[in-house]
């Protein structure tokens, strides 16, 4: 990860914990992937990934709390990978409020 404005951005955004501003991770997966080298439509498909339905295998049915996606989050941005953005990802799709 060479964005080091990225990262400050997501560890500013993730200790606030916000509930009402989770929809950014979407802006921040996409920069992620923006940096991976990804192209906009792989981009527009994998933050989709889980919206309408939540994810078809088994191990991925978690239920997630608003404060453990963001101290994830917290804990992954500066050594975000894919394993990790999807880790995030999940539980951005599961989370229960």
């Amino acid at each position: 990860m060479k964005d080091n404005t990225l990262i400050e951005e997501v560890i500013a955004w993730a200790v606030k914990e916000d509930p009402k501003d989770l929809k950014r991770w979407e802006d921040f997966m996409d920069r992620y992937l923006i940096e991976f080298g990804w192209e906009p439509v792989a981009r527009k498909q994998f933050i989709d990934m889980g919206k309408h339905g939540g994810f078809c295998y088994r191990l991925l049915h978690i239920e997630s709390s608003v404060e453990s996606f963001y101290n994830d989050v917290h804990y992954c941005s500066d050594r975000m990978y894919l394993d990790r953005v999807l880790r995030c990802h999940i539980q951005y799709r599961t989370i229960q409020m």
